[in-house]
């Protein structure tokens, strides 16, 4: 099986891309560190390493390393008798924080600095969710947002990518603001449910111009081309079938239902990131780590040419990265005007949630659609 490739990037296996970070972790260290390691983890920890790594690859680690530094590692990280992916996957946060937690900041930046994008991709797609979370919850902040700063865009596409392939239905509460027509909405509060097969869409608007709003797309339940709606207010005595893509379907917003979502905003920025990059035109701005909706966020800034003629959707757009879970859950996003255009946030947003076809079903008796 050939190695995957994103944005033109080909991607090594992890088996691989561990023996060059634990060499860049060794390189920097002293016997003592060395020695301060090994002793952070478990006997366990330290032969399913070896494992993993082989003899091939304990070679490429111990490889310009001097012989007081290569003894330390042979004497205390030995083979077990062999370890399965799986595994070393759970084992693998616990030594890359074990590695790390031996060196003081500008060794770790050093460390850091000899990898390469695809090793920080590779070690990103191997983890997945859960061991991000493990190997994140391990560092202190400013080892955390050490390696996101050095971490590029496309590495957090190719991880939001994997993300969405595992995700089968979300519930969040939307605020979503737009300009539409010139004029930049009200804001709007959004209980919203998501499934990805079949395709749902439920949306009942619990704050702003449309408050009382509820709408349904069901695959399931009407097919493809039609959806249901029940205006609020004095227009909502009876709920309709229309299309999918009528005026009605689009009031006040400049976006299709089928556009709603974390995994549609991917798809929006890897768009303009695959013409983009090869170009040169994505400029990224850190703002470091921060802390919303109850959870650890990685926030960036794209810019790109403030020049509409190059197709771009946007010159500039602010994103808020959950970058364990591999989601964007709020962006903001900036026309060529400089002004707002569009902001997004999913709050309590839940990509484990328990949906059926009850909650993409317009005679659920908790709807108002029947």
């Amino acid at each position: 099986m050939s190695d995957p490739v994103y944005f033109g990037h080909t991607v090594p296996p992890f088996r691989e891309v561990f023996s060059r970070i634990l060499r860049s972790g060794m390189q920097e260290m002293s016997v003592e560190q060395v020695v301060r390691a090994a002793e952070a983890l478990t006997a366990t920890q330290r032969s399913a390493a070896a494992d993993w790594l082989g003899e091939a690859g304990m070679g490429a680690v111990l490889e310009g390393l001097d012989d007081a530094r290569r003894g330390a590692v042979r004497e205390r990280w030995t083979a077990g008798g062999g370890v399965t992916e799986e595994g070393f996957r759970r084992e693998y946060p616990a030594i890359l924080n074990a590695v790390l937690g031996a060196l003081p900041p500008e060794q770790v930046s050093r460390t850091l600095d000899r990898l390469t994008g695809e090793d920080l991709a590779s070690q990103s797609l191997f983890l997945g969710h859960e061991g991000r979370r493990a190997l994140f919850g391990g560092m202190p902040p400013d080892r955390v947002r050490a390696v996101l700063e050095r971490t590029e865009d496309w590495v957090f596409l190719a991880t939001g990518k994997q993300a969405a392939e595992g995700i089968g239905g979300m519930t969040a509460t939307l605020e979503k603001q737009e300009r539409v027509g010139g004029k930049l909405q009200d804001q709007e509060t959004i209980e919203l449910k998501l499934r990805t097969s079949p395709r749902g869409v439920y949306m009942r608007w619990i704050a702003g111009p449309f408050k009382g709003r509820e709408l349904l797309y069901s695959e399931a339940h009407m097919g493809r081309s039609e959806l249901r709606v029940r205006e609020g207010g004095l227009l909502g005595v009876i709920p309709v079938t229309i299309g999918v893509d009528s005026a009605i379907a689009r009031r006040g917003t400049n976006h299709s239902v089928l556009e709603v979502g974390p995994i549609e905003l991917l798809h929006l920025i890897e768009r303009d990131y695959a013409k983009a990059a090869p170009r040169g035109h994505v400029e990224r701005v850190n703002h470091g780590l921060v802390r919303l909706d109850g959870r650890d966020l990685f926030k960036t800034e794209s810019v790109l040419p403030r020049d509409a003629s190059l197709g771009y959707y946007c010159q500039r757009m602010v994103h808020w990265m959950d970058y364990v879970r591999g989601v964007e859950v709020r962006a903001e996003i900036h026309g060529f005007d400089g002004k707002l255009q569009e902001s997004y946030f999913y709050r309590g947003l839940d990509l484990e949630a328990p949906l059926t076809d009850r909650d993409f079903d317009p005679k659920n008796p908790g709807y108002k659609l029947k």
